[in-house]
């Protein structure tokens, strides 16, 4: 108890103290030795025990101290699962898909996303999936000695800022190139003023108008690529057209033409006219014939992701581009018979063509619905310098075969033949919706099916330039170009993104 006693660690004996204990006995000579071994031992312990306390205490207060956002498991990182795959599918060697997940505010995959540690050696490669640092992160962060402010994705050892272009598949951004389409489109149209054109004296009061021929339903395709930078910005070329087949309705037992003017055109003064060979047919015909193509070539310009209500996800896009549109149908008014030498038939033909070329600016975005679902609108408008030409004609057969070539012969014109055309040059509007539901089917290919509306004013439709007289030159050398063209219909497409 004395030898641990701290005084003695300092106490200095020497040999001559000891000599009074010795008296020449050997067994106190051992004491003696054994208490100064003692006494050396318990002066060694006092001065390492210090230190060990020391080296205790700064221990502790590293253990309380130590960040385990500092260590990286490398086989534990978060995985993106695929398309139809559950969350816990996400482990394992396959291929993870670039992007990391972007769920809605306060699920399960937004924490796991944002799961980054602050700092990352310059060691530590980080694989696949790239992380975005959220804005909570504060002055960012840096992997692989690269600084990632807020807002910016990580991604292919590349930092992206929070400008670049993502597309989203069921919740998740990754980034898309160049995206090819294919759709198969179901529209119907107005086909402008219903005229009146034949009738006959059954007691069933049966008609021939100009509507008896709406082609109903037309079916189309459309066709796209679009190509866009990391940056957001890109171009879109689109095509659609509809070129339905020739839709016709007739109407029989002896019927009588309402046209007028039909008296006053002749292939020769005094010869049969154009009424008379409707009024020997034995039945009347109407046929119309019609196509519309669309080309586009835009710009855009996509921006960054945005919030939707109930913290949806979703982006936005800006267009601007140049649009040609053309419209272009012809209605054929007949007649026929079986008997006679004169004419055996004779036809009226109303056609018109519209070429417009313009600008147009719009918007588009896509926001995340569901798992797999994602919902779609756009809007674009223009203006357009538009283009419209009217023909009308009448043409027809003898019973030998020869051509009949009527003209006016009521002595107010010179004109050989009937073939007047015309034209009109002016400025249309053109307004389009586009409201679309997308199904994911992978990575980089899903299923659209939507609804578009496209509105044209400014167009000459061929009912509406059928003159009121047929012999009337002034009316005969007018283009009408008053109608709007409506189109409206369902489309479903095949979308590929590589």
């Amino acid at each position: 108890r004395s030898i641990n006693h701290p005084a003695a660690s300092q106490h200095r004996i020497s040999a001559n103290q000891l000599s009074p204990f010795d008296n020449g006995d050997p067994m106190m000579k051992r004491l003696t030795k054994t208490c100064l071994a003692a006494l050396l031992c318990s002066t060694a312990l006092n001065h390492a025990l210090p230190n060990v306390a020391t080296a205790q205490q700064q221990s502790s207060s590293n253990e309380s101290r130590i960040n385990l956002r500092d260590f990286v498991q490398m086989d534990d990182l978060p995985v993106n699962p695929l398309p139809g795959e559950s969350e816990s599918a996400g482990s394992g060697s396959r291929n993870i898909p670039s992007g990391p997940v972007l769920s809605r505010p306060g699920t399960e995959s937004t924490r796991r996303s944002t799961a980054l540690p602050q700092a990352v050696e310059n060691t530590t490669t980080v694989a696949q999936p790239p992380s975005a640092i959220e804005g909570s992160r504060g002055e960012g962060s840096s992997v692989d000695a690269k600084t990632i402010s807020a807002g910016d994705s990580y991604f292919d050892e590349e930092v992206y800022d929070g400008e670049g272009y993502e597309g989203i598949v069921e919740g998740e951004i990754y980034d898309v190139h160049t995206v090819i389409g294919l759709s198969a489109l179901g529209f119907r149209r107005n086909y402008g003023e219903d005229r009146l054109l034949s009738n006959n004296f059954t007691d069933r009061g049966d008609t021939l108008t100009t509507s008896d021929s709406d082609h109903g339903q037309i079916g189309g395709f459309e066709a796209y690529i679009n190509c866009r930078s990391s940056s957001g910005v890109g171009w879109e070329f689109r095509y659609f057209g509809f070129a339905p087949s020739e839709n016709t309705a007739t109407l029989g037992n002896d019927p009588t033409t309402v046209l007028v003017g039909l008296n006053d055109i002749a292939e020769t003064p005094g010869g049969p006219s154009v009424a008379d060979i409707f009024a020997d047919g034995n039945f009347h015909s109407v046929t119309r014939d019609s196509s519309i193509y669309n080309f586009e070539f835009n710009f855009l310009r996509n921006h960054n992701n945005i919030g939707w209500f109930n913290g949806i996800l979703g982006n936005t896009e800006s267009i601007v581009g140049f649009r040609y549109f053309d419209f272009d149908e012809s209605l054929q008014y007949a007649s026929g018979s079986d008997s006679g030498t004169g004419p055996r038939s004779v036809s009226f033909n109303s056609a018109v063509e519209n070429s417009l070329f313009g600008l147009q600016v719009g918007g588009r975005s896509e926001f995340n619905l569901f798992r797999k679902i994602n919902g779609s609108v756009g809007l674009k408008v223009g203006g357009f310098y538009t283009r419209a030409r009217s023909n009308r004609s009448i043409t027809g057969r003898f019973a030998d075969g020869r051509a009949f070539d009527p003209s006016i012969q009521n002595g107010t014109t010179s004109v050989n033949g009937f073939d007047f055309s015309s034209g009109e040059n002016d400025i249309s509007f053109l307004a389009e919706l586009d409201l679309g539901l997308i199904y994911q089917l992978s990575q980089s290919s899903r299923l659209r099916f939507g609804y578009r509306r496209i509105g044209i004013s400014g167009l000459a439709f061929a009912s509406n330039n059928i003159p009121d007289d047929l012999a009337n030159t002034a009316q005969l050398n007018e283009t009408n170009d008053s109608q709007a063209l409506r189109l409206r219909g369902i489309y479903f497409s095949y979308e590929l993104a590589f």
